[in-house]
């Protein structure tokens, strides 16, 4: 299995070239996993995370930034394929 980051050109070329199953993952719509939007309240940063055209959730973190929130739905993404569901 390969999860990689849709708006990181390189891992896009890579993935066009495995055979195996791939999830992509990001900010761009077009990614199997992404971000639809984010905010931010006090010290908690809320990010909406699609699968497809469904909502799979909302979740939360600490930390700040486009990055992380990137780094965190690609763990999203693999914990997904792995079974690991995410709880109310």
């Amino acid at each position: 299995m390969l999860v990689y980051n849709r708006e990181n050109s390189i891992a896009v070329w890579e993935a066009r070239g495995y055979a195996g199953k791939k999830v992509s993952y990001g900010f761009s719509h077009d990614a199997d996993f992404y971000i639809k939007r984010f905010w931010y309240d006090k010290e908690t940063t809320y990010f909406e995370v699609y699968r497809g055209k469904n909502r799979y959730g909302i979740f939360s973190t600490l930390l700040y930034g486009e990055h992380n929130l990137s780094n965190f739905v690609g763990a999203i993404s693999l914990c997904d394929q792995l079974g690991i569901k995410p709880q109310a």
